[in-house]
């Protein structure tokens, strides 16, 4: 059936227009941010104004390129990395990581936290296992193909839409969530879509509304650190024109090196050829001279000279260089010490800390968020699978983002379990994770179990355990 309704607010199909519009809108600036992330930045012009010239130099600009961007991406995707989920009490909640990692979470969650971090924003979606409606299924979704509206009351997801071109059917298809309600779209007519368009007059809706049995959209957002009234940047972005400027004096630098290797030269008082512009009707000269290593330049002008313009000076324009890659990494909060050609050599632990603490402290800032956004994914997730549980005082448990020595953690560790910490907390605080935690906690109560200074009277009977001749108390008898 045709779309009808479209132009009143709130009905199905203007929300399939309002959010595709947005998502389509959206997608070039992600465009944008895509270009920067994988190093296609804009062509350096340098001096050039000549678009014939700036054609001809198009490959050297190319290298004069020099990707940060995605290096500022990596070094904090590389410090996260959720290692479990606990509850209220702190005990691990082994069902959700089950979850989690059935649909192989723990390790596609890089590629998650990857596409926020470059592009600002990256999606989940959950719903039923196609092979098993109790199963929960979590899938990456691309910004390019699904996007969301906040309800400005409560704060959480309204509605959502997925759309995609089908390249088997050659159609486009929309899946729109408004509340508990689901509907489906489909592009109208008979010809393959390439790209989707977002007139009332390309699609048509397939079935009547459906109920959605989660209640609520099942699309949970990721967006990296944006402000109040402000969409979400990558990463990299407070140092865009930074690394634009970085391009530009990497092609500066370039230029001069080709120049120190053949020297712009002149002569006087040579006779040259001359043409005419056919188009001006000016003269033109003719350079008859030709650098070569089997050229030799012959002025039969007695009063002639040759000479060379000597090259700029090469130090002053890498020092600059360096500076703009420092106020990169300032910008981005991206240790120095990642920094290319820097002079950090045999520096101490103490100094490598003190260099990376805003990128830690970055890096902890993010996974606030996104530990919000697993919390609210795993929440679906127990709605599919039928499971009554209340995910608000969960906690996730993130890998320690600080690059520790093993021995500072260790004597640590030793410190606090003097002052009579846990050993299950002092496990967590040197980076354990949330199942070995569990295992440390079994173990240690075994450990303490038959390790009871209770000794044998005459008459009880021991129960043998391996090798190992273990007395058990009267109270645990029954248990044993």
């Amino acid at each position: 059936m045709a779309l009808t309704d479209w132009d009143t607010p709130e009905t199905p199909a203007w929300w399939l227009l309002e959010l595709g519009r947005a998502m389509a809108a959206r997608s070039k600036v992600l465009s944008e941010y895509l270009d920067y992330y994988e190093g296609n930045h804009p062509l350096p012009q340098g001096l050039q104004n000549d678009q014939a010239a700036i054609d001809a130099f198009k490959e050297f600009q190319r290298k004069a390129r020099t990707n940060i961007c995605e290096s500022v991406v990596q070094a904090t995707v590389s410090r996260q990395l959720a290692i479990g989920v606990t509850d209220r009490d702190g005990n691990g909640d082994r069902e959700a990581w089950t979850w989690w990692q059935q649909n192989r979470m723990d390790s596609r969650q890089k590629k998650l936290f990857r596409q926020a971090g470059s592009s600002g924003i990256g999606y989940l979606m959950v719903g039923p296992h196609p092979r098993d409606a109790r199963r929960p299924l979590i899938t990456l979704e691309h910004p390019d193909e699904v996007i969301h509206s906040i309800d400005p009351a409560t704060d959480e997801v309204d509605a959502a839409l997925k759309a995609r071109v089908d390249h088997r059917e050659g159609r486009g298809k929309a899946l729109l969530f408004v509340g508990d309600k689901l509907y489906r779209f489909r592009t109208t007519g008979s010809r393959a879509v390439k790209k989707l368009s977002w007139t009332h007059t390309a699609w048509e809706q397939v079935d009547d509304e459906e109920v959605n049995p989660l209640g609520k959209p099942p699309v949970v957002q990721f967006e990296r650190d944006a402000d109040l009234g402000k969409d979400p940047r990558p990463d990299f972005w407070a140092a865009k024109d930074t690394q634009d400027r970085i391009n530009m004096s990497i092609l500066n630098r370039m230029t001069i090196e080709r120049y120190a290797a053949n020297p712009q030269a002149y002569a006087t008082g040579a006779e040259v050829k001359k043409d005419f512009d056919p188009i001006t009707g000016l003269e033109i000269p003719q350079n008859p001279f030709r650098r070569g290593a089997d050229n030799v330049w012959i002025n039969e002008n007695p009063e002639g000279k040759f000479g060379h313009i000597p090259a700029a000076d090469m130090l002053n324009v890498i020092k600059a260089h360096q500076f703009d890659f420092q106020v990169a990494f300032m910008q981005t909060r991206t240790p120095a010490y990642l920094l290319p050609g820097g002079d950090l050599i045999n520096v101490s632990t103490d100094t490598v800390m003190a260099l990376e603490n805003a990128h830690v402290a970055k890096v902890n800032d993010l996974n606030t968020g996104y530990g919000e956004g697993i919390e609210r994914t795993l929440s679906l997730a127990a709605a599919v699978a039928g499971v009554e549980r209340d995910f608000t005082e969960h906690s996730v448990r993130w890998r320690d983002p600080r690059q520790l020595n093993p021995a500072v953690v260790a004597d640590m560790g030793t410190k606090k379990r003097a002052m009579g910490y846990p050993l299950t907390m002092v496990a967590e605080d040197m980076g354990e994770s949330v199942q070995r935690v569990e295992r440390l906690r079994v173990e240690a109560a075994a450990e303490a179990l038959f390790n009871s200074p209770e000794q044998p009277q005459s008459g009880q009977q021991q129960l043998p355990l391996g090798p190992l001749q273990v007395r058990v108390p009267d109270d645990l008898q029954g248990l044993v």
